[in-house]
């Protein structure tokens, strides 16, 4: 029981910092609190590079949404675990991928958008917002 109940207050945890976010819109934020709340699948053993390749070859949203969902998930939890690249082109990766993910639904889920044009510094302000939650960050 008590691990029901620390996953639905894991739900909320995030909620109020990333709404103090000076930057995004209120789906945005709910989207970012919702990667943070159920992360995003776990590509550690894989190549990002390999996946970007075919989630492009395929051109499959999913592929997209995991490999940038993944990405944003480690530069803001755990950004030293994307160390086998310049920071630029993870941040590369994400963008392009929320990008195609926007245009893949035919620009229907503006915060697609927000996070490519915006991922850096969603990043770092996220980062900054939780940082106080999170004292080992």
């Amino acid at each position: 029981m008590a691990l029901i109940e620390t996953a639905i207050n894991l739900n909320g945890f995030f909620s109020n910092q990333i709404n103090k976010i000076p930057i995004g819109q209120p789906a945005t934020k709910a989207y970012i609190d919702g990667i943070l709340a159920k992360p995003a699948k776990d590509l550690s053993n894989k190549s990002l590079t390999i996946i970007y390749s075919q989630a492009k070859f395929e051109y499959r949203f999913d592929l997209f949404q995991q490999l940038a969902d993944y990405i944003l998930f480690s530069k803001i939890v755990f950004p030293e675990s994307l160390n086998a690249a310049d920071q630029t082109y993870y941040n590369a990766l994400a963008q392009n991928s929320y990008y195609t993910c926007y245009r893949l639904i035919n620009k229907q889920w503006v915060l697609f958008e927000e996070l490519a044009d915006m991922f850096p510094a969603i990043v770092s302000q996220t980062r900054k917002s939780i940082s106080n939650l999170l004292p080992q960050l």
